[in-house]
């Protein structure tokens, strides 16, 4: 890559949230708040992603982490889940943080539960 500029994508179920803090601040920045285009990549990623390898996880938190290639293109780093760091910064609010931590903690709390239920119950 030419331009190291990596953009950090925070997705829960599927939809854009924020970017998180710890975006790359090496290269030249290509995309501009609210970065509807990148997080329209994301979520297209992430979709593909869901087609292609079904028994992925994607529930909950996905950060999708994106490039852009010499060409303008972009391209997906890498895909994040579970414990991915989340850190809000920049334009963002801490409380889309915090928000989005309530509903992830909501999750596992559900799933936990159903799976004790399940142990009691055998």
């Amino acid at each position: 890559m030419k331009n190291a500029r990596e953009y950090k994508c925070v997705l829960f179920n599927g939809r854009r949230q924020y970017l998180a803090h710890n975006c790359s601040r090496i290269g030249t920045s290509y995309s501009d708040f609210p970065h509807h285009d990148l997080f329209d990549f994301a979520e297209l990623a992430v979709n593909r992603l869901a087609a292609e390898v079904p028994a992925a996880i994607l529930d909950s938190l996905v950060r999708v982490d994106i490039f852009r290639k010499k060409n303008g293109s972009l391209v997906v780093n890498e895909f994040e889940s579970f414990e991915a760091d989340h850190y809000t910064g920049g334009h963002y609010k801490p409380d889309l943080q915090f928000i989005l931590d309530s509903k992830i903690d909501l999750i596992y709390e559900k799933l936990l539960c159903k799976y004790v239920d399940k142990s009691y119950r055998l």
